[in-house]
């Protein structure tokens, strides 16, 4: 029995009946919970909204004597061209005013239709005269009226909106049926838990998980139409010119302006390894007739089923696989055609090697001999290069990876009489990682000369729309665009542009171009549950990790806050864009913090702090992602 598969026995042999059938009633409380707070007692809210630009349409609530905050609101975004919209608000039972913020910019939008219902509740349709009436301007309104679209509204400024009272007439909830799904739910999640509890020996429950979450993965990949998630359109352009060449194109040459985006800038020109393997595998599948919008998305699904296959062979694999469960922005990614999917399974991979004492990289780097010395030579050198070829917010892992691994040469008994030759057989493996970056950089440089930045500005200034581009007055760029220098200070972030929550519940659960969202409960729970699983590793690794474990953990506590704050500078300096796959990187950098203090776990407690992440994600990418997000007609 390897160390381990020792320290993370925590539920089999060691947990009683009794504690097991306590452990499952307390998951089936946890379920009942999430069901009646998110379906039951949260108001849906479907919006029919027209836009003239990109823009942000939001809810704030407020009970009698209350002012509205932004922590009673709900903001998603729009878009031209598409009408409909939906998500959850909060529970109307206490709300007294709603004020609608119905556009972000200076201009024209009309308000077709505005529906609020909630189970038990009659529904409040505002979708005539009669209903518009009740809708008070508050400011910046210039003009509105109604009319057979809807309510036609000009705004002057870029913060218009409008107050209406709630009058929720309480109609009563059916206590017989609210208790037979209530039980239905509870026998369903008492039998799984109970009967899974055998796998938290040696967190044999990952595989499971990770293999339910893959489903839900291929679904998404399957279902859903091309282009409804953030940025594909440029992600299968740089796929597509991969399918039919190796070598990057040159700069300006026409045939690849379709890769542009509005920003004036391609993927192609980044340097990210993930598109000729991505074009391959999309070029693979076109023999088999696949359609064209999951072949795009095959490579990233085809990641997480190696990460599940993985996770069945090696404990320190699934250990490495544990921070994946806790967010469905995670499983998301992996479900389209991006460059962060594959960028998120680099990481894993590295981290999975650095942490198993017996892994292909540590019986290298100890003097393996034979052929697994050649295997060695071409395996870890790859998954070096992989790592050198990520995105920036990529580089703090390496980093750890690097620190981590010079502590266990000079600091643990693992390398006791081998710590030069495994200095050694490390700089070899990293100049031979790194010759990919070099043929990379070579072959980026041959062809389109040394002057390559310069020609990707000039290109970015004439193709890009007017709102993004660098030499647009203030006035005339996006509203997104360069806060800064239109003089918001970094403390306007948080309390005028609410970084913090955007990024938030863009880390644990949006979808579509980020107008897909959970209930407000949802992240509420999400918050005190993550918090709860953050406490207890960080709280566990100091007291018991030693000074080694200790001292990873506060490298990456430091890592993590960086690169939150480089995320949150880049929002203030270029384009607030505040998404949470920016700080995916912090997830195996957290799995670092498992694997460097073993002993330090109970294996039962902390299955069940990410089984509960798990079942809320589950629950975000089920009755959010899938069921709202645009589908292929069949």
């Amino acid at each position: 029995m390897t160390m381990e598969t020792e320290c993370f026995n925590g539920a089999g042999e060691e947990r009683g009946k009794i504690q097991q059938i306590l452990l499952a009633f307390f998951i089936c409380g946890v379920a009942c919970l999430c069901y009646y707070l998110f379906i039951v007692n949260t108001a849906r809210v479907d919006v029919e909204l027209g836009v003239t630009q990109k823009s942000n349409f939001a809810l704030y609530w407020a009970a009698e004597g209350q002012s509205y905050s932004e922590g009673r609101a709900v903001s998603i975004p729009v878009h031209p061209g598409k009408t409909h919209y939906s998500f959850y608000l909060t529970n109307i039972s206490k709300v007294n005013t709603l004020r609608v913020d119905t556009h972000s910019y200076v201009g024209a939008a009309t308000l077709q239709r505005l529906v609020i219902q909630q189970e038990g509740y009659e529904p409040t349709i505002l979708a005539n005269s009669e209903g518009f009436k009740r809708l008070l301007p508050l400011q910046q309104i210039e003009s509105s009226e109604t009319g057979d679209d809807g309510l036609r509204l000009i705004s002057t400024g870029s913060d218009p909106n409008f107050e209406f009272t709630l009058t929720p007439h309480y109609l009563g909830i059916d206590k017989v049926w609210l208790f037979v799904r209530l039980l239905v739910i509870s026998v369903l999640f008492f039998v799984i838990s109970y009967c899974c509890s055998p796998l938290v020996s040696g967190l044999n429950i990952v595989p499971v998980l990770l293999f339910g979450v893959w489903l839900f993965i291929i679904t998404m990949a399957g279902i859903s139409k091309e282009n409804v998630h953030p940025d594909e359109y440029v992600h299968i352009a740089a796929t597509h010119y991969y399918a039919d060449h190796w070598l990057p194109p040159e700069i300006e040459d026409p045939d690849i302006r379709y890769t542009y985006s509005v920003y004036g800038v391609s993927r192609l020109n980044r340097g990210e390894i993930y598109y000729v393997f991505a074009g391959k595998a999309y070029q693979f599948l076109h023999i088999f007739q696949m359609p064209a919008t999951f072949a795009y998305r095959f490579f990233n699904v085809a990641l997480f089923g190696v990460i599940f296959l993985l996770s069945i062979r090696s404990v320190s694999a699934r250990i490495a696989a544990l921070p994946i469960l806790v967010s469905s922005q995670v499983w998301y990614v992996f479900s389209y055609c991006n460059s962060d999917a594959f960028a998120l399974f680099v990481a894993f991979l590295a981290s999975w090697q650095l942490i198993d004492s017996s892994s292909l990289l540590h019986r290298y780097l100890k003097g393996c001999g034979g052929g697994l010395r050649l295997v060695a030579l071409v395996v870890l050198p790859f998954i070096l290069g992989m790592l050198f070829l990520l995105k920036m917010n990529y580089y703090p892992f390496l980093g750890l990876f690097y620190l981590v691994l010079f502590v266990k040469i000079l600091f643990t008994e693992e390398y006791y009489w081998e710590k030069k030759d495994a200095f050694t057989r490390l700089i070899l493996i990293s100049i031979l990682g790194l010759g990919f970056l070099g043929v990379r950089i070579v072959a980026d440089h041959a062809i389109n000369g040394m002057d390559r930045s310069a020609k990707i500005e000039q290109l970015r200034e004439t193709l890009a729309d007017v709102k993004y581009k660098r030499t647009s007055p203030l006035e005339e760029m996006g509203p997104t665009m360069y806060l800064k220098d239109k003089g918001a200070t970094f403390k306007d972030l948080l309390s005028r542009y609410h970084w913090d929550i955007k990024s938030f519940a863009s880390s644990f659960g949006v979808f579509g171009y980020t107008d897909i969202v959970s209930p407000h409960h949802y992240y509420t729970m999400v918050k005190w549950a993550g918090t709860a699983l953050v406490a207890y590793i960080l709280l566990l690794s100091f007291l018991r990790g030693g000074l080694v474990g200790a001292g990873i953990t506060i490298v990456v506590c430091a890592l993590s806050v960086l690169l939150i704050l480089a995320g949150m500078y880049h929002c203030w300096v270029f384009d607030f864009q505040p998404q949470g796959r920016y700080f995916f990187p912090i997830l195996p950098m957290f799995a670092v913090v498992l694997g460097s203090n073993l002993k330090a776990f109970d294996g039962g407690i902390l299955v069940f702090f990410v089984s509960v992440m798990c079942i809320l994600g589950l629950y975000s990418f089920m009755f959010q992602g899938l069921l709202r997000i645009p589908k292929i007609p069949f």
